[in-house]
């Protein structure tokens, strides 16, 4: 469904001013403004990080956007291409390489520590008793790991059987 850029703006001014009343310690008073922004637009948080991302990658190129420019359309992505994609994919992984590495440096553990039965498990909690199929699916937009756990046939299994 489409939401009006008003009603996005709007939510947008509540979540950050929910923001900051919770680094200002006000608690109460950030969920009162994160809840009325949810209201308006449930994945209003979503959207205000990735354009704070868009807008700091766009900073470390000094301002301008790169434009790249893609002649595929999904219609033109076959099955078979995508299935040659997982066996790319594959190719380049190696048994000893994580499925995915920190793009910052950090003091705790990344998830990349973990097992890929782990990570297996928790993308079976990612769909979900719901069937989330969307949300697997953006997981799998993170990096080629983790577009291979979710393409685990086993998980794909337990879907269809629910």
């Amino acid at each position: 469904e489409e939401i009006r850029p008003d009603v996005e703006l709007k939510a947008t001014e509540l979540f950050n001013k929910a923001v900051e009343l919770e680094q200002s310690g006000q608690l109460y008073e950030a969920i009162q403004f994160y809840r009325r922004a949810m209201t308006l637009v449930p994945d209003i948080e979503f959207r205000v990080h990735s354009r704070n991302v868009l807008e700091r990658t766009e900073g470390y190129r000094g301002g301008t956007a790169v434009e790249c420019e893609d002649t595929t359309t999904e219609s033109d992505l076959d099955e078979e291409e995508l299935q040659d994609l997982v066996a790319r994919f594959q190719m380049l992984m190696t048994p000893t390489q994580a499925m995915c590495v920190p793009q910052f440096n950090q003091e705790a553990p990344h998830i990349s520590c973990l097992p890929p039965e782990m990570l297996e498990r928790i993308m079976c909690w990612v769909v979900g008793s719901d069937l989330d199929m969307r949300s697997l699916e953006q997981v799998s937009r993170v990096c080629q790991g983790f577009y291979l756990v979710a393409r685990n046939p086993e998980i794909w299994h337990k879907a269809c059987h629910r």
